[in-house]
């Protein structure tokens, strides 16, 4: 049965060098027991051929993107990121790549497991760290193998065969869609580089990388729950862990499900008049496709918070009139901006000449739950002015596209109860 294995395995390495190179007379002796721990299972071959096998209808110069979505505890890492790139290395010694991870620690590990194997394994490597590694025939000017993160400037000019892009999606492109436009953004930048993309993951948001990839029609490979059954995990165990049904349902089948739909749709509306002085929380935009999001409220004796929210479109700045005349009309005194360490447009806005008390803050609390947890406290205590903006409360999900109104309000929450917790204040 071993021996079967091993034979089986042969075959499709030898397919996917074919495909790739020609016949060549090398012979081929990295064996997925000895690199990884594991023998593969057919799934995991297939990810393989799937991922370095170009499309045949393809010229050489034509590039070429393919996408794989598996579930979580599967091994898409160490199959084609690690012993991937092996195989890639043994079939022809001056192939090249870069391996994208969005943190750094991720790619030092993944480069550390790499290296470990490829010695192993009986490779002659010229250098070897968890920057790059070099093969001893590689006589380019590129690395063999170079671990970098998408947003640094050390592989701008580089020239490889294959791009791996490894699990790129994270948490900040669910909260925030400049992150999301940024991510395509240097996906899009893979193509000046290299021929052949293959991009790893799961989806975070409906409007992520990986849904343009679909839209795109990207060639994709799924292999959710189900697809490896021996790896498969016991859900009921997860859930009686304390996973949530939304990470559960994202992580091992790939569904994008709201962690709570429209919790706040209850919040009454009403005709608010503010006739007393009143708070307010901005965070602000800068020509991006995040909105001005402000929250404007008071609380009242009687322990209900009276608030208004709007979300602007445009840049802060061009809209310095518009704001001015607002927090003016609404009888602000008392402001708090969302600002960077120097106070940036905090320091800005005490020039604009507006009589308010300003403040500048950072939240160091996720932004998601952080929603939850504070606009959730008040729900039951709170009442909403009705305008044109009130549905970006009212509709709210963890899925939503913009945040940036029921945001200032869960930070109105804090600051007009005194609470700074998990915020940092900026005078």
């Amino acid at each position: 049965m071993l021996a079967d294995i091993r034979a089986d395995f042969k075959d499709i390495r030898r397919d996917i060098r074919t495909s790739i190179f020609g016949e060549t007379t090398k012979k081929i002796n990295l064996n997925p027991f000895d690199f990884l721990g594991y023998h593969l299972y057919s799934e995991q071959e297939d990810w393989l051929k799937f991922a370095f096998t170009r499309s045949q209808h393809l010229r050489p110069q034509d590039p070429e993107a393919k996408a794989l979505f598996g579930a979580r505890d599967y091994g898409k890492t160490a199959v084609i990121t690690i012993y991937g790139s092996a195989t890639q290395l043994e079939i022809d010694p001056k192939y090249t790549s870069i391996i994208f991870t969005r943190e750094r620690t991720r790619g030092k590990a993944i480069m550390e497991t790499l290296g470990r194997g490829l010695k192993k394994a009986g490779f002659k490597l010229k250098k070897c760290n968890t920057k790059e590694i070099r093969t001893i025939d590689n006589d380019t000017k590129e690395p063999s193998i170079f671990s970098t993160t998408p947003f640094s400037q050390d592989w701008r000019g580089m020239h490889v065969n294959t791009i791996i892009i490894e699990d790129i999606v994270i948490m900040q492109d669910r909260l925030s869609p400049t992150n999301r436009e940024k991510t395509k953004k240097f996906y899009e930048e893979c193509f000046n580089i290299a021929k052949n993309i293959i991009i790893i993951g799961q989806p975070v948001h409906k409007e992520d990388l990986y849904a343009m990839l679909k839209e795109l029609n990207i060639p994709t490979k799924i292999s959710y729950y189900g697809s490896i059954p021996e790896l498969d995990k016991d859900l009921d165990l997860l859930r009686s862990q304390g996973m949530s049904e939304h990470d559960l349902q994202k992580n091992y089948f790939g569904e994008l499900i709201p962690d709570g739909l429209t919790p706040f749709a209850n919040i009454p509306v009403m005709a608010i008049n503010f006739t007393s002085s009143t708070w307010a929380v901005i965070d602000p935009a800068f020509k991006g496709s995040d909105k001005i999001g402000i929250a404007i409220g008071v609380l009242k004796e009687n322990g209900i918070l009276y608030a208004e929210v709007f979300e602007l479109e445009g840049d802060f700045y061009d809209l310095r009139n518009e704001i001015t005349s607002l927090l003016r009309q609404k009888k602000v005194v008392r402001l708090w901006i969302e600002a960077n360490d120097n106070g940036g447009a905090m320091r800005d806005m005490e020039n604009w000449d507006t009589g308010i008390t300003i403040f500048g803050y950072r939240s160091t609390k996720n932004k998601i739950d952080m929603i939850k947890s504070r606009v959730g406290k008040w729900a039951n205590n709170l009442i909403l002015q009705s305008n044109e903006y009130v549905n970006c409360v009212l509709d709210w999900n963890d899925q939503s596209k913009h945040d940036d109104g029921i945001d200032a309000l869960g930070n109105l929450t804090n600051f007009i109860t005194g609470n700074q917790e998990n915020i940092k204040v900026i005078e």
